[in-house]
């Protein structure tokens, strides 16, 4: 069983949040697809989950074409250009997703290279069937984890 994978990205200057599912390249690795949901910074819980949610749809219905796989996202969504620059400016939540286990959500640390580091264990774990409410409620705690 594949599990799926998206990224939540929250400004440190404004709260504002998108979201960036992932898929495969032919060979197989993980890469990014220019599918982004855009919040802005007007959200709660019910539709940060709700848009976690729809990250998920793309992902599983394919919901894209072969030209939005691979595109480097956060530089279209933000026009940083170096991601070193952009994590210094944006907290990361990494979220995983599949029908037998649910979900987990990592704060994903900046590390001194720029990059993205996963901690050791999950930050919060939910059931398949969680709600918008709790989907979106974990999120929200898991960027108070990152500040």
């Amino acid at each position: 069983m594949i599990r799926n994978s998206v990224s939540i990205y929250k400004s440190k200057k404004n709260n504002n949040i998108f979201i960036v599912p992932s898929g495969f390249l032919e060979n197989g690795i993980r890469t990014t697809i220019n599918k982004p949901i855009i919040l802005g910074e007007h959200y709660n819980a019910e539709i940060l989950g709700e848009s976690l949610k729809k990250g998920y749809d793309i992902i599983s219905n394919q919901e894209f074409q072969k030209e939005d796989i691979g595109v480097l996202v956060v530089n279209e969504v933000t026009g940083i250009k170096s991601f070193s620059s952009f994590s210094k400016q944006y907290f990361c939540v990494s979220s995983g997703y599949d029908s037998m286990n649910g979900y987990d959500f990592y704060s994903l640390i900046r590390g001194k290279d720029g990059s993205y580091m996963y901690p050791a264990n999950p930050f919060i774990e939910l059931s398949p069937d969680a709600d918008y409410i709790s989907i979106g409620a974990a999120i929200i705690k898991a960027f108070e984890s990152c500040e």
